[in-house]
């Protein structure tokens, strides 16, 4: 039992081994762990931070933020934290292993509806967002399956259930959902027509899904979709992580964020 106890710590810790490298260099990187929906900005805020500095290599793990902050719990090496939704910090600042004024809001997002369904069909379900409500789409009969992100561990499954509560929905929809793992995830299975509607963030929408008809999902249905940043216990004794940090949070890098789609964080 204690064999395979240790086996499965290995194996969760695995991705740590296996971060994402960008480039070369002989000093000890600095970890940032970040949500999958952040990829693609922060490796050009990266490439843009070559350009201009000379301090320390970075590497990149990108995941859901439940099972990055559980990295973290464990014992993961981490300097720097950008999830997709505050509670994660905060619930490791309660433990010891956030910073505690390392902490600043970083970007914004919205949550959109969105119909994969196509042909006949598809004109007839986008046709209907206009003029009805979310619930009444949510609803109707000819939409079968709905992706979600697993609210467990995935922010973006954890908005979706909220919206799903407030309107009172969970229980009529329990039956038609499918949960993924990540917000990239929820992506690949509304690219692959593989499900009827999906609640995804609107900057996948704009990046991956804009041939796709949507419904913005109004914001008192759920908390505000906000991804802070913060400095873990480790990166706090290590160097040149400030330097990152706060480069993260520049004019420069705002703008990247903004042209992705993403809102200043507040």
């Amino acid at each position: 039992m204690r064999f395979w106890r240790l086996l499965t710590t290995s194996l969760f810790l695995l991705p740590l081994l296996l971060m994402q490298s960008v480039g070369h260099s002989r000093q000890s990187p600095i970890l940032v762990s970040a949500a999958i929906s952040l990829r693609r900005p922060l490796m050009e805020i990266y490439q843009l931070y070559k350009q201009q500095s000379k301090e320390r290599h970075i590497q990149f793990n990108f995941a859901s933020s439940g099972a990055l902050k559980m990295q973290i719990e464990h014992g993961g090496a981490v300097d720097i934290f950008a999830p997709a939704s505050p509670q994660y910090l905060d619930l490791l600042e309660k433990k010891g292993l956030i910073h505690l004024k390392g902490k600043r809001p970083l970007a914004a997002n919205r949550l959109l509806l969105i119909s994969t369904l196509v042909g006949d069909r598809g004109k007839k379900i986008a046709s209907m967002f206009k003029g009805r409500s979310v619930q009444e789409i949510l609803l109707d009969k000819r939409v079968k399956r709905i992706v979600v992100g697993d609210p467990r561990t995935v922010p973006v499954g954890q908005y979706a259930h909220q919206v799903f509560k407030r309107l009172k929905l969970w229980p009529q929809l329990q039956d038609k959902i499918v949960f993924a793992n990540n917000a990239r995830q929820v992506v690949e299975y509304l690219r692959r027509n593989e499900v009827d509607l999906g609640l995804v963030y609107a900057t996948d929408w704009q990046r991956l899904l804009s041939h796709l008809p949507y419904r913005e999902i109004s914001a008192d249905l759920y908390t505000p979709i906000e991804y802070p940043i913060g400095v873990t216990a480790r990166g706090k004794r290590r160097g040149g992580v400030d330097h990152f940090f706060n480069f993260l949070l520049s004019p420069a890098s705002r703008q990247i964020f903004n042209r992705y789609g993403f809102a200043d964080g507040v």
